[in-house]
């Protein structure tokens, strides 16, 4: 399952396209985010790792006998974006953007994988995989044929009337 901060990044690659100060709206709270998506996102993801280093000592717990592997998120863009991308429902993202939120999403990875990296040095056995290669050439903007991550599918509203991203975008 996503937890919260990369669903939120997940549902914030379709809204970065307005502009890079753009400050995303918690549509579960209505809460509005203290700064814009390109500072507010990165320190909230660094929060993310105590609580990851618990779930998965939680898990261990309820299982100390399992292997558990923990899998990083892909790209949703090719690593180095060359042209603008379409990624759905008329919007395109240039390739600054794209690198914004890869630079993101490896950021995600980095601090999953230094949680799994925290709790194996507790003895917990637990793995980390890095999606990164097997999904080079299967972006986001790639044609349909080769495509593995899908492209924006819809909007919904929310029953508290917030516009949110169908939860089977970018998957």
């Amino acid at each position: 399952g996503m937890t919260h901060g990369s669903a939120t990044f997940l549902q914030a690659a379709s809204c970065i396209a307005a502009n890079s100060g753009y400050t995303l709206r918690r549509g579960s709270t209505g809460v509005t985010d203290p700064a814009p998506l390109t500072v507010f996102e990165p320190a909230v993801i660094n929060f993310l790792e105590l609580h990851l280093e618990q779930t998965y000592e939680a898990i261990h717990k309820k299982a100390p006998n399992a292997v558990i592997i923990i899998a990083g998120y892909p790209l949703l863009f090719p690593h180095i974006p060359t042209s603008s991308c379409n990624i759905g429902y008329g919007y395109s993202f240039s390739t600054a953007r794209q690198s914004l939120l890869n630079t993101m999403g490896l950021q995600l990875d980095t601090m999953i994988a230094s949680a799994v990296a925290a709790v194996k040095d507790q003895g917990v056995d637990i793995h980390y995989v890095d999606p990164t290669s097997a999904f080079a050439g299967h972006s986001v903007c790639e044609s349909s044929s080769t495509r593995w991550i899908r492209r924006l599918k819809a909007f919904y509203l929310s029953p508290a009337g917030f516009k949110r991203v169908n939860p089977g975008s970018f998957h």
